[in-house]
């Protein structure tokens, strides 16, 4: 009964098996050539040109079949933003030099578009009329305004003021990097303040507190 979405990511590792096939569709320099990048999971990668619409539809066309395969409901979909796109990356033929490099983002946003609504990115530019999910980056597991929870509120209110409407808050209580749970008091003030949100996300569940919280 519950919804399940997959976490997602546009980078190919230039180990992978698939990546000659792959290397097509990569950000490329001025020469055509792909141009690696490096992210948290590789130093050497490319990040799928979503620019060129050849390579947003080869991309698109190997998700969908994961969703189609595996019954997936939407996706959750990370980076996308341009400090990951590679040095020397070249978008001359294709984005206006007053879109560049930014336009990656627009053109990312877009592309993930096609998954429809339970579709969530966390980067955007000139997106906002694009109607999934827009999320908060990750919020740190503290009271105050060093990213923790009193930020939560005036980030809303950015995105709004920027224009995008569905916002996806970061997890209730902090992004849970470690085994730590956060202190009680904090876990309910912050879920107090996302139930007014469009969406809610947990890291750690009521159910790992106690049976009041659930």
């Amino acid at each position: 009964g519950f919804r399940v979405t997959l976490w997602i990511h546009p980078f190919i590792n230039a180990e992978c098996a698939s990546f000659s096939e792959a290397s097509a569709h990569v950000v490329s320099d001025a020469n055509g050539l792909p141009a690696l990048t490096s992210w948290w999971q590789g130093n050497l990668a490319g990040y799928f040109d979503y620019t060129r619409p050849s390579s947003g539809d080869w991309w698109s066309a190997r998700i969908f079949k994961l969703k189609t395969d595996f019954g997936f409901d939407g996706f959750k979909i990370d980076a996308g933003e341009t400090n990951w796109l590679p040095s020397g990356f070249d978008f001359s033929t294709r984005l206006p030099t007053n879109a560049t490099p930014n336009g990656y983002s627009t053109a990312y946003v877009r592309t993930m578009e096609r998954f429809g609504g339970m579709t969530e990115v966390r980067t955007g530019w000139a997106a906002q009329d694009v109607p999934i999910f827009t999320r908060m980056l990750d919020k740190s597991t503290v009271w105050g305004k060093a990213n923790g929870l009193a930020t939560l509120i005036p980030t809303l209110f950015q995105f709004g003021i920027e224009g995008y409407p569905f916002v996806l808050p970061d997890m209730i209580g902090g992004n849970g990097y470690n085994t730590v749970l956060p202190e009680r008091e904090l876990f309910i003030r912050w879920m107090q303040a996302n139930v007014f949100m469009p969406t809610m996300q947990f890291s750690y569940t009521p159910w790992d507190y106690d049976l009041e919280l659930c």
